[in-house]
C-alpha cells in the first residue's frame, strides 16, 4: 500500500495511507460487533461527533465559563461540516476529537503543571493526533509551543518546559516508528506523510482542481 501510493500518483486523491487511528477504531469496531461495511465507520464517527460536542462543552465551562461552553458547543454542534463528518466513514471526526483533546489537556496541564495524569494524556492524544491526519501535527507543536511557553516564561518552570519539549520529541519519534514499521522502511513512511504537504494531491487532474488551491497552500507558509 505504501509503495503504490508513493509510486501511483493516481492514489493521492485518497487519504494518506499515513492516517491509522481511525482505521483501528473502525477495525475494531467490525471485530466487536461483527459488521462488515461502511456503517461501522459511520457509527464511530457518529460516536466521536457526539463526544466532541460534550467535551468542548466541558472545556468551555472548565476553563472560561459555562456559558461559553454552552455556546460552543451548540455552534459545533449545528456546524455543516461537523455534521457531514460524523454521518461518514472518514477520519476527520477522530482527528478533530482528538485535537480537541489536546487542547483540553493543554489547558489543564497549565492549571496544574505538575500533573502526571494531564501530562500522559497531552502526549498520549499528541502522539494518536500525529496518526490521524498529517496536519495534526501543527496543532500538536502549537499546543506544545504555548505549554512550554508558559511554563518557561510566566511559571519559570524550566524543567517542566524541558521535559515537555523531550516528550513530544519523542511521542513524534514513536509515532514515525509506528508508520516505519508499517511501511517496511523510513523511506516509504516519509514519502506517504510528505506527499500531503507536497505536490500529492495536486498529482492528477482531479487533484489539481479541487486540491491545490490557495485554501490548500496556506499550510506551506507555515
Amino acid at each position: 500500500i505504501f509503495d503504490r501510493y508513493r509510486n501511483d500518483p493516481s492514489k493521492r486523491i485518497y487519504p494518506s495511507h499515513t492516517r491509522i487511528t481511525h482505521v483501528l477504531l473502525f477495525a475494531g469496531v467490525m471485530k466487536v460487533t461483527g459488521a462488515d461495511t461502511a456503517q461501522a465507520g459511520a457509527a464511530v464517527s457518529w460516536f466521536l461527533g457526539i463526544t466532541s460536542v460534550l467535551v468542548l462543552a466541558r472545556l468551555g465551562r472548565r476553563f472560561i465559563g459555562a456559558g461559553v461552553g454552552l455556546l460552543a458547543a451548540l455552534l459545533l454542534a449545528i456546524y455543516m461540516v461537523e455534521l457531514e463528518f460524523a454521518r461518514r466513514a472518514w477520519g476527520e471526526s477522530t482527528a478533530s476529537l482528538l485535537c480537541l483533546l489536546l487542547t483540553y489537556a493543554t489547558l489543564a496541564l497549565d492549571r496544574d503543571p505538575g500533573s502526571r495524569r494531564w501530562r500522559a494524556a497531552f502526549f498520549a492524544a499528541g502522539t494518536l493526533a500525529v496518526l490521524s491526519k498529517e496536519t495534526c501535527i501543527y496543532v500538536y507543536a502549537l499546543c506544545g509551543l504555548w505549554l512550554v511557553s508558559r511554563q518557561w516564561f510566566v511559571a519559570g518552570q524550566r524543567r517542566l518546559a524541558l521535559l515537555s519539549c523531550l516528550g513530544g520529541l519523542a511521542t513524534v519519534c514513536v509515532a514515525f516508528g509506528v508508520l516505519v514499521l508499517l511501511a517496511g522502511n523510513l523511506e516509504y513512511a516519509l514519502d506517504g506523510w510528505l506527499l500531503v504537504f507536497g505536490n500529492g494531491l495536486g498529482s492528477n487532474e482531479w487533484g489539481a482542481l479541487h486540491a491545490s488551491g490557495p485554501w490548500y497552500q496556506f499550510l506551506r507558509l507555515l
